[in-house]
């Protein structure tokens, strides 16, 4: 699936063999137009719209011109963007509970050395739990919706204080007439029956962290004896698939296996119905990190993945690759990002001592600390806050900032030195992904529009957006 991309401005068109698109990047909305569409902004954004008029009166379509024309002005293709306004401060409505620097894996690539983040294996007390869960809900604000993630090293080494505070939080959201919804990212070793069920009753959101079939996981992510962990989660996951079937899968992709192909099959086969897939995040002088030429080479892998997904779902075996699904998702609710993630913003992460860090990738990194439990200083969070999208000099021209939101700030910091400065090979893979589900997108619509809203039924836009009279919204 090749596709073609032109920025416009603000914009961008998207074209292969038989489509042709353009993307608003003000509100993600996406059309499918006709060339003297593109034509016309394009000229009106070099020369501006007198002097389009008149190189459009030279080519004798005056009449055409002047009718796409008004539809570019009616929904607002020629209006300069708004002035996103960042807030001065912001709730904390998602807590990262790293409730065990402790894990049973020895992953090669581990930010988290091994774990243990760089200290001696330690777990988080019930008393250092139950302060997280009341400064959550304290520092929540109004807010009525409260999320806790389980973290580690691997979380399920500490499940009884999960279990407890499981029970502690949902006691006081009851009290003050509010929710909270809970999740994990496990390693899928320790799955065991009475786990499961545990996991079952407390609606517990769980993310695996598993590479791929099993020559891939064996050797990313072998046990401390170095033995392969592949075959004891494959057999681990099926008590939890019996009651959760619609499971994610996390993977890191490595140099060793650039295939995204054989990555998602071999999920797909222990049972996974989604997949994420990122590229490693690199420590220094790590070997089997990708280089900007693997990062070209992964762009036809999604060009041939992202021809996989679409016939899967035109024949009505769909599987969920998140990489692809999101800005499908993005494009249907009219989603508009200004920030990466909630890190520092809206999320705290906590270390089993009470630490607190702006997201759990960052724990034990001082420049990124917000206190402690007992004392905390958010003085980080207005620096984030005003790190958004539209203010990185690298970000602000780009097309698919509101889709990416300027890339995760871990990786721009591994890369970069700066939260606030991406990856380039990492932001020319993402706009090759993104121009990639728009068109898998278009093809969908054209289809049957239905697919799309059973897809993402559960979402609504976020506000009405105009429609072409004549080129067709897609």
């Amino acid at each position: 699936m090749t596709v073609e991309v032109t920025s416009i401005g603000d914009h961008v068109s998207i074209d292969d063999d038989a489509t042709h698109l353009l993307f608003n990047t003000a509100d993600s909305g996406l059309y499918r137009i006709e060339l003297i569409t593109r034509k016309l902004l394009v000229l009106i954004h070099d020369y501006g719209i007198e002097a389009a008029r008149s190189l459009i009166k030279e080519d004798d379509i005056e009449n055409v011109a002047e009718e796409k024309l008004s539809e570019l002005k009616e929904n607002k293709f020629l209006d300069p963007l708004p002035e996103f306004v960042p807030q001065e401060t912001s709730p904390i409505m998602f807590a990262s509970l790293n409730v065990s620097h402790d894990c049973n894996l020895n992953c090669r690539y581990c930010y988290g050395g091994g774990g243990t983040y760089a200290g001696d294996p330690c777990h988080m007390s019930t008393d250092v739990g139950e302060l997280a869960v009341d400064r959550l809900f304290e520092w929540c604000d109004d807010s009525e919706l409260l999320g806790i993630n389980f973290f580690g090293g691997e979380p399920l080494l500490n499940v009884k204080l999960i279990q407890h505070l499981v029970s502690y939080a949902t006691e006081r959201a009851h009290a003050e007439e509010k929710k909270v919804r809970f999740s994990m990212t496990s390693n899928g070793t320790l799955f065991t029956d009475e786990i499961v069920a545990f996991l079952k009753e407390s609606n517990i959101g769980v993310l695996v962290s598993m590479d791929g079939p099993k020559h891939v996981q064996d050797v990313n992510r072998p046990f401390r004896n170095g033995k392969g962990s592949y075959d004891v989660i494959a057999d681990r996951l099926q008590s939890l698939l019996a009651v959760r079937p619609h499971l994610t899968a996390r993977a890191t992709l490595t140099k060793d296996c650039m295939s995204l192909s054989t990555l998602v099959d071999g999920l797909r086969d222990v049972g996974f119905t989604y997949v994420h897939v990122e590229p490693l995040t690199p420590y220094e002088n790590c070997p089997f990190a990708l280089s900007e030429e693997d990062f070209e080479t992964l762009k036809d892998e999604y060009d041939k993945l992202g021809h996989i997904f679409l016939e899967n779902i035109l024949n009505g075996t769909p599987f969920g690759f998140s990489n692809i699904l999101r800005t499908l998702s993005a494009i249907y609710t009219s989603g508009v990002r200004h920030y990466p993630c909630g890190a520092g913003k809206n999320l705290m992460a906590v270390d089993p001592m009470g630490g607190i860090y702006i997201c759990h990738r960052f724990v034990g990194m001082e420049d990124f600390s917000m206190g402690t439990l007992n004392d905390p200083d958010f003085s980080i969070q207005k620096r984030l806050l005003q790190a958004h999208v539209d203010a990185r000099d690298e970000c602000r021209n780009c097309w698919a900032r509101h889709l990416c939101a300027g890339s995760c700030w871990y990786d721009n910091y591994v890369y970069s030195g700066a939260i606030d400065r991406p990856h380039s090979p990492r932001c020319s893979l993402f706009k090759h992904i993104a121009a990639l589900s728009m068109v898998i997108f278009s093809k969908l619509h054209e289809k049957d529009k239905a697919l799309l809203d059973k897809m993402f039924r559960k979402h609504e836009p976020s506000y009405r957006r105009g429609e072409f009279p004549e080129d067709e919204r897609t």
